[in-house]
Protein backbone atom coordinates (compact mmCIF):
# COMPACT_ATOMS: atom_id res chain seq x y z
CA UNK A 1 0.00 0.00 0.00
CA UNK A 2 1.54 3.22 -0.50
CA UNK A 3 0.99 5.92 2.02
CA UNK A 4 2.32 9.00 -0.28
CA UNK A 5 3.64 9.83 -3.07
CA UNK A 6 6.78 12.41 -4.51
CA UNK A 7 7.84 14.52 -6.79
CA UNK A 8 10.83 14.56 -8.07
CA UNK A 9 11.43 18.26 -2.50
CA UNK A 10 10.20 35.05 2.35
CA UNK A 11 8.22 37.13 3.47
CA UNK A 12 11.06 39.07 4.73
CA UNK A 13 13.45 39.15 7.23
CA UNK A 14 12.60 39.76 11.31
CA UNK A 15 13.78 43.44 12.15
CA UNK A 16 16.68 43.18 14.31
CA UNK A 17 17.84 45.84 16.83
CA UNK A 18 14.72 47.85 17.56
CA UNK A 19 14.34 47.27 20.72
CA UNK A 20 17.62 49.00 21.71
CA UNK A 21 16.32 52.66 20.13
CA UNK A 22 13.22 52.49 23.23
CA UNK A 23 14.62 53.69 26.54
CA UNK A 24 14.83 51.12 28.87
CA UNK A 25 11.47 49.83 29.93
CA UNK A 26 8.63 47.30 29.34
CA UNK A 27 8.68 46.84 25.60
CA UNK A 28 5.07 47.46 23.72
CA UNK A 29 4.10 43.87 22.59
CA UNK A 30 4.81 43.15 19.15
CA UNK A 31 3.17 40.82 16.66
CA UNK A 32 5.21 37.74 16.61
CA UNK A 33 6.89 35.46 13.52
CA UNK A 34 4.50 33.00 14.19
CA UNK A 35 1.34 34.54 13.37
CA UNK A 36 0.31 33.88 9.54
CA UNK A 37 0.30 36.89 8.95
CA UNK A 38 4.18 37.21 9.43
CA UNK A 39 5.29 34.39 8.05
CA UNK A 40 2.53 33.70 4.70
CA UNK A 41 4.36 31.50 1.81
CA UNK A 42 2.18 32.70 -0.18
CA UNK A 43 2.78 36.39 -0.19
CA UNK A 44 7.05 35.69 -0.92
CA UNK A 45 7.57 37.13 -4.22
CA UNK A 46 10.44 36.02 -6.17
CA UNK A 47 12.44 38.15 -7.91
CA UNK A 48 12.34 36.04 -11.40
CA UNK A 49 9.42 34.96 -13.24
CA UNK A 50 9.87 31.45 -14.41
CA UNK A 51 9.45 30.15 -17.71
CA UNK A 52 8.39 26.75 -18.09
CA UNK A 53 9.17 24.87 -21.15
CA UNK A 54 5.91 24.01 -23.20
CA UNK A 55 4.42 20.98 -24.95
CA UNK A 56 2.44 20.32 -27.83
CA UNK A 57 -0.63 18.69 -27.34
CA UNK A 58 0.55 15.44 -29.29
CA UNK A 59 3.49 15.83 -26.11
CA UNK A 60 1.33 16.21 -23.42
CA UNK A 61 -0.56 12.97 -24.12
CA UNK A 62 2.57 10.61 -25.19
CA UNK A 63 4.16 11.91 -21.77
CA UNK A 64 0.83 11.59 -19.81
CA UNK A 65 0.31 7.99 -20.76
CA UNK A 66 4.06 6.95 -19.93
CA UNK A 67 3.90 8.69 -16.32
CA UNK A 68 0.86 6.82 -15.95
CA UNK A 69 2.95 3.67 -16.95
CA UNK A 70 4.12 3.86 -13.12
CA UNK A 71 1.00 3.90 -11.42
CA UNK A 72 -1.13 0.86 -12.58
CA UNK A 73 -1.95 -1.37 -10.39
CA UNK A 74 0.19 -4.63 -9.77
CA UNK A 75 -2.67 -7.46 -9.38
CA UNK A 76 -5.15 -5.97 -11.30
CA UNK A 77 -6.30 -4.88 -15.08
CA UNK A 78 -5.34 -1.37 -15.91
CA UNK A 79 -8.52 0.31 -15.79
CA UNK A 80 -9.28 2.86 -19.08
CA UNK A 81 -9.63 5.95 -17.57
CA UNK A 82 -10.42 9.22 -19.35
CA UNK A 83 -9.23 12.79 -18.05
CA UNK A 84 -10.99 15.00 -16.46
CA UNK A 85 -8.76 17.82 -16.70
CA UNK A 86 -5.33 18.43 -16.21
CA UNK A 87 -3.72 19.83 -12.89
CA UNK A 88 -1.43 22.80 -12.99
CA UNK A 89 0.98 22.33 -10.30
CA UNK A 90 1.70 19.89 -7.37
CA UNK A 91 -0.26 21.65 -4.71
CA UNK A 92 -3.78 21.94 -7.15
CA UNK A 93 -2.64 17.83 -7.79
CA UNK A 94 -2.20 16.33 -4.52
CA UNK A 95 -5.02 18.34 -3.50
CA UNK A 96 -7.44 16.82 -6.09
CA UNK A 97 -5.78 13.59 -6.31
CA UNK A 98 -6.92 13.40 -2.45
CA UNK A 99 -10.47 14.54 -2.83
CA UNK A 100 -10.66 11.76 -5.54
CA UNK A 101 -9.45 8.98 -3.33
CA UNK A 102 -11.79 10.16 -0.56
CA UNK A 103 -14.49 9.82 -2.84
CA UNK A 104 -13.60 6.52 -3.58
CA UNK A 105 -13.70 5.37 0.08
CA UNK A 106 -10.15 5.96 0.88
CA UNK A 107 -9.68 9.09 2.96
CA UNK A 108 -6.80 10.83 1.88
CA UNK A 109 -5.47 14.70 2.64
CA UNK A 110 -2.60 16.44 0.76
CA UNK A 111 0.37 16.99 2.26
CA UNK A 112 1.04 19.95 4.25
CA UNK A 113 3.93 20.78 1.56
CA UNK A 114 2.12 19.38 -1.22
CA UNK A 115 4.76 16.69 -2.66
CA UNK A 116 2.27 13.93 -1.75
CA UNK A 117 -1.05 12.63 -0.17
CA UNK A 118 -1.18 10.96 3.59
CA UNK A 119 -3.99 8.27 4.82
CA UNK A 120 -4.83 10.05 8.15
CA UNK A 121 -6.59 7.03 9.36
CA UNK A 122 -3.51 4.97 8.75
CA UNK A 123 -4.54 3.91 5.04
CA UNK A 124 -6.42 0.72 4.13
CA UNK A 125 -6.46 -3.05 5.39
CA UNK A 126 -4.41 -5.12 3.29
CA UNK A 127 -7.44 -6.66 1.96
CA UNK A 128 -8.16 -3.53 0.08
CA UNK A 129 -4.81 -3.16 -0.98
CA UNK A 130 -5.87 -3.86 -4.42
CA UNK A 131 -8.64 -1.48 -5.04
CA UNK A 132 -6.41 0.84 -3.25
CA UNK A 133 -4.23 0.85 -5.95
CA UNK A 134 -6.92 0.96 -8.79
CA UNK A 135 -8.54 3.94 -6.67
CA UNK A 136 -4.94 5.58 -6.85
CA UNK A 137 -4.61 5.05 -11.02
CA UNK A 138 -7.57 6.09 -11.45
CA UNK A 139 -7.60 9.52 -9.79
CA UNK A 140 -3.87 10.40 -11.23
CA UNK A 141 -5.39 9.52 -14.65
CA UNK A 142 -8.44 11.60 -14.40
CA UNK A 143 -6.43 13.98 -13.09
CA UNK A 144 -2.93 14.02 -14.64
CA UNK A 145 -0.35 16.79 -13.68
CA UNK A 146 0.39 18.84 -16.90
CA UNK A 147 3.94 17.73 -17.98
CA UNK A 148 5.70 20.72 -17.63
CA UNK A 149 5.50 20.54 -13.47
CA UNK A 150 7.53 16.72 -14.29
CA UNK A 151 10.59 18.65 -15.29
CA UNK A 152 13.65 19.29 -13.72
CA UNK A 153 13.74 22.44 -12.59
CA UNK A 154 15.59 24.85 -14.37
CA UNK A 155 17.75 27.87 -13.94
CA UNK A 156 15.60 30.59 -13.50
CA UNK A 157 13.44 27.65 -10.81
CA UNK A 158 16.72 26.54 -9.13
CA UNK A 159 17.33 30.59 -8.49
CA UNK A 160 14.06 30.58 -7.07
CA UNK A 161 14.41 27.75 -4.62
CA UNK A 162 17.77 29.66 -3.35
CA UNK A 163 16.07 32.80 -2.89
CA UNK A 164 12.95 31.18 -0.91
CA UNK A 165 15.91 29.39 0.87
CA UNK A 166 17.40 32.45 1.87
CA UNK A 167 14.40 34.63 2.18
CA UNK A 168 11.41 32.90 3.71
CA UNK A 169 12.31 29.46 4.72
CA UNK A 170 15.28 30.34 6.78
CA UNK A 171 14.45 33.43 8.32
CA UNK A 172 10.86 31.48 8.91
CA UNK A 173 12.60 28.52 10.89
CA UNK A 174 14.30 30.41 13.19
CA UNK A 175 11.67 32.73 13.98
CA UNK A 176 9.88 29.99 15.06
CA UNK A 177 13.03 27.96 17.01
CA UNK A 178 13.40 25.52 14.35
CA UNK A 179 16.92 24.06 13.43
CA UNK A 180 18.42 24.67 9.63
CA UNK A 181 21.40 23.36 8.07
CA UNK A 182 23.25 26.09 6.71
CA UNK A 183 26.53 24.26 6.67
CA UNK A 184 28.23 24.46 3.39
CA UNK A 185 25.93 26.82 1.85
CA UNK A 186 26.92 28.08 -1.27
CA UNK A 187 26.28 31.20 -3.00
CA UNK A 188 23.32 31.75 -5.31
CA UNK A 189 25.47 31.37 -8.60
CA UNK A 190 27.24 27.91 -7.46
CA UNK A 191 24.20 26.17 -6.06
CA UNK A 192 22.50 27.06 -9.42
CA UNK A 193 25.97 26.19 -11.74
CA UNK A 194 26.26 22.77 -9.87
CA UNK A 195 23.16 21.55 -8.81
CA UNK A 196 22.36 18.85 -11.68
CA UNK A 197 26.46 18.09 -11.39
CA UNK A 198 26.87 14.63 -11.90
CA UNK A 199 29.06 14.21 -8.81
CA UNK A 200 26.45 17.46 -7.23
CA UNK A 201 25.41 16.68 -3.32
CA UNK A 202 22.66 19.72 -3.32
CA UNK A 203 22.90 21.86 -0.27
CA UNK A 204 19.51 21.31 1.31
CA UNK A 205 18.58 23.29 4.40
CA UNK A 206 16.67 21.14 6.05
CA UNK A 207 16.66 19.91 9.82
CA UNK A 208 17.00 16.39 10.59
CA UNK A 209 14.05 16.65 13.58
CA UNK A 210 10.61 16.78 12.71
CA UNK A 211 8.98 19.78 12.28
CA UNK A 212 5.30 20.81 13.75
CA UNK A 213 2.62 20.50 11.43
CA UNK A 214 1.97 24.38 12.20
CA UNK A 215 5.53 25.20 10.87
CA UNK A 216 5.51 22.89 8.26
CA UNK A 217 2.15 25.75 7.06
CA UNK A 218 4.03 28.63 7.80
CA UNK A 219 7.55 27.34 6.50
CA UNK A 220 7.20 25.23 3.53
CA UNK A 221 10.57 23.09 2.25
CA UNK A 222 9.74 24.91 -1.22
CA UNK A 223 8.63 27.99 -2.79
CA UNK A 224 4.60 28.62 -3.97
CA UNK A 225 3.32 26.57 -7.39
CA UNK A 226 2.82 30.18 -8.43
CA UNK A 227 6.57 31.49 -7.52
CA UNK A 228 7.83 27.79 -8.55
CA UNK A 229 6.18 27.28 -11.68
CA UNK A 230 5.26 30.67 -12.84
CA UNK A 231 1.91 32.23 -12.77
Amino acid sequence: MRASTFLTLPLGVCSLGLISCAPPQAAAPSSTATTPQAWDPNAWEPPVKVTLKTYTEEERWALRAELLKHDEPKNSPVPGVELIRWTEGPAEHWTTVAQCLTERGFPAEAEVDSRGVIFPNGGSPEEQDDALEIAWYVCQAEYSLDPRYHDDWNEEQLGVVYDYFTQHYIPCMKAHDQPVNEKNKPTRDVYIATYNDEDADPWWPYPVAVVPQHVKKACPELPPDKALYGG
